[in-house]
């Protein structure tokens, strides 16, 4: 009987203690990519994007390969399987492709960079 009181008592204590609330947060950065025959497509959702950020100077891994349209919800961008820092991987039958969202944020001398590797796998079939 007396470690079921201790118990008891134990159980309270935590019952008892204030919890915080957690604080509101931005959604995380959202983005889908699309896979084709001769190029990735990355499509960002712009309320998504860290703050602070120009969805115009969203990159790949190579800076030259930037953005190709900005719309009111979205940022699309191209990266061909061959050039704006594309790698290929050769994995058993299986070929990827492997590039980065480079986003840039923050105000004045505070800027910092997120990046966010993706990647396409196809059929190594079609690819030299």
């Amino acid at each position: 009987m007396h470690k079921i009181l201790i118990h008891f008592y134990f159980f309270e204590f935590f019952l008892a203690m204030p919890t915080t609330r957690p604080s509101p947060t931005r959604p995380r950065f959202a983005f889908t990519i699309s896979c084709f025959p001769s190029a990735m497509v990355a499509y960002i959702a712009r309320d998504s994007l860290p703050l602070g950020s120009d969805p115009r100077l969203l990159h790949l891994n190579n800076p030259s390969c930037g953005v190709n349209y900005v719309t009111k919800t979205s940022v699309i961008i191209k990266a061909p399987l061959k050039g704006c820092g594309t790698v290929r991987r050769n994995i058993g039958y299986k070929v990827s492709f492997h590039n980065k969202l480079v986003v840039p944020f923050g105000y004045g001398n505070k800027r910092s960079l997120s990046v966010y590797p993706f990647k396409c796998v196809y059929s190594h079939f079609g690819f030299p």
